[in-house]
């Protein structure tokens, strides 16, 4: 629904400067009620499907929103799709978002999925705000060999290509530690 698009005080739609992607307007509790209501089937379509967890992107959305939306949006956004992941039976995922790891507990999630933890020296603050519960996925190979040195004793490391190209392709990537 249109009404669900994030615009500026001038009505036009925000763009996700780094994605090239429209953004959700969840900066209101009905806009995110809403907006969990479609997320939440596609939550329970992946449990119907078999899968065990869900991760849930662009939680760190508000810091490319100009300031329309905020760390408690996101959170509060979180906390319904939490609800609805559990109560499908499945697990639900932090995904990237290390400014927002302080609130692990606010937000119920159960795993964090990270991308480049290692390029960013970001993969501890995970790890002590999940344990094992972190999934580390690395782009570049000197970042993967670092992450596979520092945790690949203890916690799913990847390398993964960053168009996440096909099996069989030419330019796939995958190797874990």
């Amino acid at each position: 629904e249109d009404d669900l698009i994030l615009r500026d005080a001038g009505g036009n739609p925000v763009i996700d400067p780094d994605w090239d992607e429209l953004m959700l307007d969840v900066g209101s509790d009905e806009k995110r009620a809403r907006i969990a209501e479609v997320v939440g089937g596609w939550i329970e379509g992946c449990a119907a499907a078999g899968y065990d967890a869900v991760e849930i992107d662009n939680l760190d959305t508000y810091s490319r929103s100009n300031g329309l939306l905020t760390p408690d949006d996101a959170v509060a956004f979180m906390k319904l799709l939490v609800v609805r992941a559990h109560g499908a039976g499945v697990a639900i995922a932090q995904k990237n978002s290390a400014e927002l790891l302080s609130r692990r507990g606010e937000m119920g999630t159960d795993l964090a999925v990270v991308e480049e933890c290692s390029r960013y020296d970001e993969c501890g603050d995970f790890v002590e705000a999940y344990g094992d519960a972190v999934l580390m996925i690395e782009y570049r190979q000197n970042d993967f060999s670092k992450g596979c040195s520092e945790y690949g004793a203890s916690h799913s490391i990847v390398l993964r290509d960053l168009n996440l190209v096909p099996a069989g392709r030419g330019a796939y990537v995958f190797e874990d530690c």
